[in-house]
């Protein structure tokens, strides 16, 4: 396929909507321009319903350029800051052009619910590459706080990359068309698609794909995946304890949902992709403090801590098996230690009972040793069945332990 068949996937809508903006909207970096056409935007094929009650952070974005009104999905990463893509917020020669951006917070369906808020600012990535979609991430900043109901989310940091390693499975969430060339969707829809290493990427899109910058998911026999309506959007990724991170940002594909093509990513949560997110946004909290008054000027917008989701069950069960093999080893020594006795007790009723005999002891002596050495015969017999079990039951549980810590190691990292 020529390098002109694969879009940014942004949805232009064709009626011009009134959008009044609270504040001017400038740009803080200028992109390379391309003469792209055209241009896409993803949303969801495949998928199911879904909720902003389940996904607080995920925007409905309404953004004017001079060529528009384009959609896009984008996600709260901060009280006053929405993530999106930034070709989200240039024209189709890639020049920063938005007039006007309206963001839907708690939206569910498509034109009700809600709060609506107009951003102030926004800021295209510095380095971004049109022509080639590379380093795509923008930011759009609100005069106002986002309200607490919709909770952000965070990109996952430099520790967190086991949570979106190849193979894990992650969600992405958008209202845009829900087949190829159709229509948008009326509610919000949600998808989930395995993520895949950087070398099926590669075999799908060849050198158009950056593993530095890219990461690609979505399935591979094709039927479910993203579509024209929804860059912008985050890749999420589950962890325990009911923590969410977001792992891309929806940028572009060939089609929709086609077999072998999945969809791109911006790699946000790459260390170096997030760190030029996090320097971004400190440059415009130092150009305009006002915005980000008390703690706010804290919030970090990169995690920590968090772990896949299932690690910490894996890591108990493999603390109990564990746990089990150090019960096993000593119930196993115990049950050596026994039959040591025992056999001790045997070869002695047996060397008293061949003492006897040769002394031609008293049949009532001689007797007597005999039983004692059949008593200690049995007592030996019963302390090997006991040695033997507690031998196997040990190694069983050493098995088991192994089983339950590689477990651990793949559910982790």
């Amino acid at each position: 396929m020529s390098l002109s068949l694969t879009r940014p996937l942004r949805r232009l809508l064709a009626p011009i909507l009134a959008l009044a903006v609270a504040g001017s909207l400038v740009a803080a970096a200028a992109p390379t321009s391309a003469a792209d056409g055209g241009t896409k935007r993803p949303d969801i094929v495949g998928g199911g319903t879904s909720s902003t009650a389940k996904f607080p952070w995920q925007v409905r974005l309404e953004i004017q350029t001079n060529e528009g009104v384009g959609l896009c999905g984008g996600a709260i990463v901060h009280p006053r800051i929405v993530l999106t893509a930034a070709h989200c917020l240039v024209n189709s020669q890639g020049q920063p052009a938005v007039q006007a951006a309206r963001a839907y917070f708690g939206r569910d369906q498509a034109t009700a619910g809600g709060v609506t808020a107009d951003a102030s600012f926004y800021d295209v990535a510095s380095g971004y590459n049109h022509n080639a979609t590379d380093n795509d991430f923008g930011l759009l900043y609100f005069s106002s706080a986002i309200p607490a109901a919709y909770a952000p989310i965070k990109i996952a940091g430099p520790t967190e990359g086991a949570l979106w390693r190849a193979g894990r499975t992650a969600t992405v969430a958008g209202f845009g068309n829900v087949s190829e060339g159709g229509q948008t969707s009326p509610t919000l829809q949600e998808v989930a698609m395995p993520i895949h290493a950087d070398a099926t990427c590669t075999s799908a899109y060849g050198s158009r794909f950056f593993a530095f910058s890219m990461l690609c998911a979505g399935a591979v026999e094709g039927g479910k995946s993203t579509c024209q309506g929804d860059s912008g959007g985050p890749l999420v990724v589950p962890g325990d304890n009911g923590v969410w991170r977001i792992a891309g940002i929806v940028s572009w594909a060939e089609g929709c949902a086609r077999p072998n093509r999945p969809t791109v990513f911006t790699r946000i949560a790459d260390p170096a992709m997030s760190a030029r997110v996090m320097s971004q946004v400190q440059q415009f909290k130092t150009a305009q403090p006002s915005l980000f008054p008390g703690l706010e000027s804290t919030i970090d917008i990169i995690g920590s801590g968090a772990v896949p989701l299932g690690c910490s069950a894996a890591n108990g069960a493999a603390a109990s098996a564990a746990s089990a093999v150090a019960s096993a080893q000593a119930a196993a020594t115990q049950a050596a230690t026994k039959l040591t006795k025992a056999k001790k007790k045997q070869k002695k009723a047996t060397a008293t009972l061949k003492k006897l005999k040769k002394k031609h002891a008293a049949k009532n002596k001689i007797k007597k040793a005999t039983e004692a050495k059949k008593k200690a015969k049995k007592k030996a017999k019963k302390a090997q069945g006991a040695a033997t079990s507690a031998q196997s039951n040990l190694s069983s549980a050493q098995a088991a332990s192994a089983n339950a810590a590689a477990a651990a190691t793949g559910a982790c990292s």
